[in-house]
């Protein structure tokens, strides 16, 4: 990633991915290694959260939370390394999994901070809501065009996902279900690109299974809060919110491995969000 003036998520997620990849790494490769890798605020990513975007992105609550995972990932990552060179496999195996859960958060976080920008820069020029607005930034804002065109691609059925979570379901959860819509659940752009794109057209990618099957376990789990808290079991509600969650950080990091895989197809990436 340049270390210009200039904010592109796209890069932003890659990278990030990238090094992901790089540091994932077998108990038995860390041992008697050297780190090869940066500090949390000399890396790439770093550079971007805090120097670039944090100049840009000031007004936006969200940049401060990724600042903060990024941080935790490289803590994850030296603990990793420390616990290999003392021959602690537990205490390996236990920040890998921090490590993991720590980079699926970025990602979540990166395309939920894409989202606001983008509607912020719709929501400037007219009075469109949060929904509204983000179908106009994607062209064509038709339905029937993208089942007949399959024209959404990994970059926007991912702020899609990110959309429905924050509107539908934090708002079901938030309003106990009065307003959700169920219906809404078998209509999900996000499983149009699956179906018609991702499993007819790279289903070679081991990525492409996984995403389909955590994306139906998703809706399983939509359907699961929406019907406890429209009965008053919140205890049931909170469990199945909380696994929904972790479906929902999981979707987006295979899609960013699916996009890393597979650069600028054009059923990928759309033009880039950048300042």
């Amino acid at each position: 990633m340049s270390k210009q003036n200039k904010l592109d998520f796209h890069q932003a997620r890659v990278i990030h991915i990238t090094w992901e990849s790089h540091l994932d790494r077998p108990f038995e490769s860390m041992i008697g290694s050297v780190p090869d890798w940066p500090k949390s605020q000399q890396c790439e990513l770093g550079h971007w959260l805090n120097r670039v975007s944090a100049k840009k992105l000031q007004d936006f609550p969200v940049l401060s939370r990724i600042q903060k995972h990024h941080h935790l990932f490289h803590t994850a990552v030296d603990a990793c390394y420390l616990a290999a060179q003392r021959g602690e496999r537990d205490e390996f195996e236990k920040e890998k999994k921090q490590l993991r859960v720590e980079s699926r958060e970025i990602l979540y976080l990166l395309t939920l901070l894409e989202l606001e920008y983008r509607q912020q820069q719709v929501e400037a020029k007219t009075q469109r809501s949060a929904f509204q607005g983000l179908m106009q930034i994607f062209s064509p804002p038709s339905h029937d065009r993208l089942h007949k065109e399959l024209h959404l691609n990994v970059s926007d059925a991912r702020l899609f996902h990110v959309l429905w979570i924050q509107d539908e379901m934090e708002n079901a959860f938030h309003g106990h279900a009065r307003q959700a819509d169920l219906a809404q659940l078998d209509h999900c752009d996000l499983g149009v690109w699956i179906h018609d794109i991702g499993l007819k057209m790279h289903a070679d990618l081991p990525e492409i299974q996984l995403l389909n099957e955590s994306h139906k376990s998703f809706h399983d789990y939509s359907r699961a809060v929406i019907g406890a808290l429209r009965h008053g079991r919140s205890e049931s509600a909170d469990n199945a919110y909380a696994k929904l969650q972790v479906l929902s950080r999981e979707i987006i990091y295979l899609l960013t491995r699916i996009e890393m895989h597979l650069g600028h197809s054009a059923s990928i990436t759309s033009e880039h969000t950048a300042l």
